[in-house]
């Protein structure tokens, strides 16, 4: 017997969200593979959650709330183009 999940109505939306800035941003690669993105939140879960779901979409990113820096970051992406 097979059982279902069952998620909180929050949580659903929560990750529909996440898939559809994944979709969007997999959208932006195919029409510009050199095209750069920022998205923002003060949540820095919801930004490790979207870290997670990017990398398991083979989508390139950096997170400024684990690096140093935060206007050093900025000055990486403005010149880098890739991520590192």
């Amino acid at each position: 017997m097979r059982r279902e999940l069952k998620i909180k109505t929050q949580w659903k939306m929560f990750l529909f969200q996440l898939s559809a800035i994944v979709c969007q941003l997999k959208k932006i690669e195919v029409l510009d593979p050199g095209a750069k993105s920022l998205v923002f939140s003060s949540w820095v879960d919801v930004l490790k959650a979207l870290g997670d779901a990017l990398a398991e979409n083979g989508i390139k990113f950096s997170s400024l709330h684990e690096r140093g820096s935060f206007v050093a970051s900025v000055k990486k992406f403005k010149v880098c183009s890739t991520t590192l």
